[in-house]
């Protein structure tokens, strides 16, 4: 049975064929199989003609019946397959010149057009416009040459829609190798391919805005720098940040800042010119990308850009006012590469946040010579962490009742030899930015431990001392390990070593912030605090939180002597502490004045520089054998002092009538305007005012006149070069005026006007009847 046993081969071989055309979808693999079944159907039908002719002359009737039964079932299985292939793909014949002479049904259903309308034309009746010349050239020129061709087509049907097919044309020759005729063979991916696309679209799209996002903006960015480069013409890129992003996303939350980007990207999307790119990078980051934009236009359009942003934002029917600041980078002078062009306009959108204007900012070289630098800067800090060029200075911390050293807190500088001697506001940024700040954190903390057990075994005890580490080190999961070792490594009692949490650290999880302080309690480490006042404080919490200080802000204390909210603000954290049995300790303390209000305001520590500045560990040991930093007595005598207030413009005589009146033993506050004076009447219980007749703005005896409503107690002397008695009548009647001093000042007479004053004012003071309770 040779022939029945060959058909029954082919099937196998066909079949296998057949399965893995349908399954793949692969047009290349069902266009061969189509022709290779054409051409097996025919040489079954020969076989079977064959043995009809044998059939007389078989001897062996029943071996010639099963043969002809094999073929037959071939030929059934044949042709079952090949209506397979006509319901699974679009399938079409063609002449030499492409006419079509044949399509099946599928065909006729995907198209949509009449199997009449389509015989003797050819395949442009589908052309969608979608595919250029040279893709049609490409394909002529290799199927002409008797070659297989195949690819993705987009054609249009008879209703105008589009459709996707994956097609392969397959020759068809002569005994003499022309070409007959051309079979495609089409599988319809139209799905696949609208899948294909959603699937693209969302991996080059930001999924809020729609817009392009980092990937499909470099792409796009490399193939308008590619046109331009070629038409010789500019490209803009600017990038976007918006000022305020953070603060309402956190504040309103992520609802409110989803609403913020659309609207951002609506206004960008709005300002950008047709052809524009318009990018979201990530966060409350955008690029526009202008092909072909003038340079005169440069500046400007940045500028509509950044007005845009200005408007307010409505959100939950209120107004929000972000704003954003605006950089620019140049093809081809900033750079011809994408990434490039993106990180400069980058660095000159950060430079534009440092500019007053915040407007628009063009990159220039001198930016990018400043990033090399910090970058450089960046590699030398890595190295200075392990050559242990970071060094620590030490600033007391003292006791207002006893007047000694209590502690001490570990600030870290670093001894650089290419940079000097830096104090941190130099390099924490950097280190905060790069990363290196836990390293760093790290170092601290071992430094100081170090520190401290070389004390303990020179004899000074163990002597308590703060650190302070960035807020990150908190959310370090090896920080409680990292501590435990440290105290472990150098012997560290309990109760000496102190961290100092920042209010705003402490406020931003105070859950998560309450159970990392009781561990860090039960390490036996002590608790501060810091920068209290200048954040948000849920007093529920604060109140839960085991701090052994609460420590007040230095901002406070500078505007102590100036500003009365600041008084008010001390007064209340300091009453808070207390309440909250904890000890309160002022920052920032830099002169002796700042140190008396502190002392009248029930503070019970203070550190600053008019006690002692930060200094290396072998300078401090040396206030370790001083019993005293500060004379809390003298606080009590110079509390006790009268005070003066001298108001005068002149320089050179303000110091020296401060100098004549301090050595009178009266304390001295100074002013030069009447403005500044009045700032001033909160800081003391005055016992004098001397005021100059003739000052800038408002006059000596409109301040007199206000001493006068708001201190009645103090006495009020005007200090006049003028004989004319209108001035002297208005002193005594506007003013309230006791004495007068006639320019220039004699010592001895300002001597005698103090005593009487201080002496009157006391006694009016001891005669006033107290107020009445409640």
């Amino acid at each position: 049975m040779p022939a029945g046993s060959d058909g029954a081969g082919v099937v196998l071989v066909t079949v296998a064929v057949l399965v893995a055309a349908v399954v793949l979808g692969c047009a290349l693999a069902l266009a061969w199989l189509y022709r290779r079944l054409g051409l097996q159907r025919g040489q079954l039908r020969k076989a079977l003609t064959q043995l009809a002719h044998s059939e007389q002359e078989a001897r062996d009737a029943n071996e010639l019946l099963l043969a002809k039964q094999g073929v037959e079932r071939a030929f059934a299985e044949l042709s079952t397959y090949m209506q397979g292939i006509d319901q699974h793909a679009l399938v079409s014949v063609t002449d030499a010149e492409g006419r079509i002479l044949k399509v099946n049904d599928k065909f006729v259903q995907t198209t949509g057009h009449g199997r009449e309308e389509l015989l003797g034309r050819d395949h442009s009746l589908l052309n969608s416009g979608y595919h250029d010349h040279a893709f049609f050239e490409r394909m002529w020129t290799t199927i002409q040459r008797g070659e297989i061709w195949r690819d993705v087509v987009c054609n249009r049907n008879e209703a105008d829609g589009l459709y996707w097919v994956d097609m392969a044309i397959v020759p068809q020759k002569d005994a003499a190798g022309q070409v007959l005729r051309y079979i495609a063979v089409c599988v319809d991916i139209t799905e696949q391919r609208r899948q294909e696309d959603a699937l693209h679209y969302r991996a080059t799209h930001d999924a809020l805005t729609e817009l392009p996002n980092r990937t499909l903006l470099l792409e796009r960015m490399a193939r308008t720098i590619a046109r331009a480069r070629s038409r010789q013409r500019p490209v803009a890129v600017y990038f976007v940040n918006l000022n305020r992003f953070k603060q309402i996303n956190d504040s309103l939350g992520r609802g409110a800042g989803d609403q913020v980007l659309s609207e951002m990207a609506r206004r960008l999307q709005d300002e950008a010119r047709g052809g524009d790119t318009v990018a979201r990078l990530a966060g409350d980051e955008f690029v526009v990308v202008c092909d072909g934009l003038p340079r005169s236009m440069v500046e400007p359009f940045g500028a509509r850009l950044h007005t845009a942003l200005q408007a307010p934002v409505l959100l939950s029917g209120e107004p929000h006012v972000l704003g954003g600041s605006v950089g620019v980078a140049l093809f081809p002078d900033h750079g011809d590469e994408p990434e490039m062009l993106v990180k400069r306009a980058d660095l000159a959108m950060e430079q534009s946040k440092n500019r007053t204007d915040r407007g628009v900012c063009i990159f220039s070289n001198e930016m990018q010579d400043a990033i090399d630098v910090r970058v450089q800067k960046e590699a030398r800090l890595r190295d200075a962490i392990v050559r242990r060029e970071l060094v620590l200075h030490y600033q007391p911390q003292v006791d207002f009742e006893t007047g000694a050293l209590v502690s001490l807190e570990a600030l870290v500088r670093w001894d650089s030899p290419d940079y000097g001697f830096l104090m941190p506001g130099k390099f924490i940024g950097l280190a905060e930015e790069s990363g290196l700040i836990g390293a760093i954190d790290t170092y601290v903390v071992d430094a100081a431990c170090r520190q401290m057990q070389q004390w303990h075994q020179q004899g000074h005890g163990w002597i308590r001392t703060a650190v302070n580490l960035a807020a990150t080190k908190f959310s370090d999961p090896h920080f409680k390990t990292e501590l435990h070792e440290a105290m472990a490594r150098y012997g560290i009692p309990p109760g000496v070593l102190e961290l100092e949490v920042t209010e705003s650290l402490a406020m931003r999880d105070p859950d998560a912030a309450l159970v990392l302080m009781h561990e860090l309690k039960e390490l036996g480490i002590l608790l501060s605090v810091d920068d209290f006042g200048t954040g948000y404080s849920n007093l529920g919490y604060l109140k839960r939180f085991p701090a052994d200080r609460l420590k007040v802000d230095q901002s406070f204390v500078r505007g102590l002597l100036k500003n009365p909210q600041d008084r008010a603000i001390v007064a209340a954290v300091v009453r808070l502490a207390h309440n909250l049995n904890m000890r309160a300790i002022a920052e920032g303390v830099e002169s002796e004045d700042e140190a008396i209000l502190l002392y009248a305001l029930d503070v019970d520590e203070i550190q600053g520089y008019w006690m002692a500045r930060p200094q290396s560990a072998e300078a401090v040991e040396k206030l370790f054998d001083q019993p005293l930093l500060l004379d809390p007595a003298a606080f009590l005598q110079r509390e006790a002092l009268p005070v003066v207030l001298l108001v005068e413009d002149e320089a050179i005589t303000r110091e020296l009538l401060e100098h004549i009146l301090q050595s009178f033993g009266v304390r001295v506050a100074s002013a030069a305007s009447a403005e500044e004076a009045m700032e001033m009447f909160h800081q003391h219980d005055y016992a004098i005012a001397i005021v100059d007749h003739w000052l800038p703005g408002s006059s000596g005896l409109e301040l007199l006149r206000e001493i006068r409503k708001r201190m009645p107690h103090t006495a009020r002397v005007l200090m006049t070069a003028s004989n004319d008695p209108q001035v002297l009548r208005d002193a005594i009647n506007i003013g309230g005026v006791a004495h007068f001093l006639a320019k220039p000042i004699d010592p001895a007479v300002l001597r005698n006007v103090v005593h009487d004053a201080c002496w009157n004012t006391a006694a009016q003071r001891r005669r006033t009847p107290p107020p009445p309770p409640g």
